[in-house]
């Protein structure tokens, strides 16, 4: 590798097979990676029906141990589903 080169992430080798990365952010000291659930549907945990309803959205923001001398931080966009048999 070249001097002053920073090395390709594989993305797919740091994060749950769950997760979509969405972009990488980075600056002097800081690595950002946005990701989202790449399920459209998830399980009530009531009664176990699928439900594809998005009843909202947030994101959750995780700090990890430096890498590279960079702080990482991993930003999830995650969904919450709406139940659709009325639980």
């Amino acid at each position: 590798m070249r001097r002053g080169l920073m090395p390709r992430l594989n993305m797919k080798k740091l994060l749950p097979a769950r997760l979509v990365v969405e972009r990488v952010g980075f600056d002097r000291a800081t690595i950002d990676i946005f990701a989202r659930t790449a399920k459209g549907w998830a399980a009530c945990p009531c009664c176990g029906s699928r439900s594809g309803q998005v009843h909202s959205r947030y994101r959750r923001r995780l700090a990890d141990l430096p890498a590279h001398g960079f702080d990482v931080r991993l930003v999830v966009q995650v969904r919450r589903f709406r139940c659709c048999s009325g639980q």
